[in-house]
């Protein structure tokens, strides 16, 4: 007990400190265990690409892509470049307010063109409700059930078709490089 006596003379200032402290605090922690920890803990339902998983597994699921993606920052650039697929069809999210003049439009190439988007986009000069005015415990929870909004009709640019090599054109050039192929004459 002698040697807890240090400790102990300290508590009285300590609890005065405490009853200072405590009304800051509690807010945030309220808003955390009824706002913030019941959406982590929640699952999304995505239709038939829904892991089954809760929210905070599938954003910790990230990480290690970031993690890889950070090897490519070097002295040639810092750009993160995403494969969002194979194919003809170009996705784009065109103009992005507060986005496009940092970093661009960002786009990609998809084997099919976009049938819907999750969530719907809301609009350019309308955002989602936010109250700083109200504490957050006060607050709505989040609506998770993201709508899907239709897919854009496809664009595509009219390029130049290029005529397919024949077999003939190959023997030819294989037989005598500099002969002409393709209607083009070799360089002299």
């Amino acid at each position: 007990l002698a040697d807890l006596r240090p400790t102990l003379a300290t508590l009285p200032p300590l609890t005065d400190r405490l009853r200072t402290l405590l009304p800051l605090v509690t807010p945030v922690t309220d808003c955390v265990r009824d706002r913030a920890l019941p959406v982590l803990e929640s699952k999304l339902d995505d239709g038939k690409l829904s892991t089954g998983r809760p929210v905070w597994q599938e954003a910790v699921a990230t990480l290690p892509g970031v993690a890889g993606a950070s090897g490519s920052f070097d002295a040639n650039g810092a750009w993160v470049r995403y494969n969002s697929g194979v194919g003809d069809a170009t996705v784009s999210t065109g103009a992005v307010p507060g986005l496009s003049t940092a970093v661009g439009t960002l786009s990609g190439t998809s084997s099919s063109p976009p049938i819907g988007s999750r969530p719907t986009w809301l609009g350019s000069r309308r955002t989602p409700p936010f109250r700083p005015d109200v504490p957050c415990a006060s607050n709505q929870p989040p609506d998770l059930q993201a709508r899907t909004g239709g897919g854009s009709p496809m664009r595509s640019r009219a390029g130049v078709r290029k005529t397919p090599t024949t077999r003939a054109q190959l023997e030819r050039l294989l037989a005598a490089p500099d002969a002409p192929v393709l209607g083009k004459q070799a360089a002299p």
